[in-house]
């Protein structure tokens, strides 16, 4: 296990539901995808995008880091009687290993740690396998320049007022 992963597995045992309900946002823009689209949920934590995901009908797959986070992901989509695919791992390592798959989306919520070679890789990788994103960019922790490199395309949805975030989709 890594140094990183060990350090996740210790926040989401300490402080379970740690990051709350999913963004209202997110939700919205999930709803207006047909159900059976295809979704991938990098940092996928505990799973509160993937499971509202699931409940809109997409199939959805979750990689995260923190064992202890997809195990409770696990834990409440059987509780719900929800399919979502699974996966502990480094999300770049994982989408490597798995270069057959593609997904309608790539959903990211300020998992990253900034324009580090991993973030570079992540994000060139998502957009040769992803038809779209949605993310929550904060400036200090996935910089709107890095994922325009890889998404020049990408649309910004709006900026929230006072806080150095983008709202990217394309």
């Amino acid at each position: 296990m890594s140094t990183e992963a060990a350090r996740w597995d210790e926040r989401y045992r300490e402080h379970p539901g740690l990051f709350g309900a999913p963004p209202d946002w997110i939700c919205a823009r999930l709803a207006e995808l047909p159900p059976g689209t295809h979704v991938l949920d990098v940092g996928a934590g505990e799973g509160r995008v993937s499971l509202a995901a699931a409940r809109l009908g997409h199939i959805v797959t979750a990689v995260d880091l923190s064992a202890v986070a997809v195990e409770r992901l696990r834990d409440a989509a059987a509780a719900e009687g929800l399919s979502i695919e699974t996966h502990v791992a480094d999300a770049v390592a994982w989408l490597h290993e798995a270069r057959t798959r593609s997904w309608n989306v790539a959903l990211l919520q300020s998992m990253s740690t900034g324009a580090s070679v991993s973030d570079r890789a992540l994000f060139a990788l998502l957009r040769q396998r992803c038809d779209g994103l949605i993310a929550e960019v904060i400036e200090r922790v996935i910089p709107a320049d890095l994922v325009r490199e890889s998404w020049p395309d990408a649309h910004i949805e709006r900026a929230i007022a006072k806080l150095p975030v983008l709202r990217i989709t394309g």
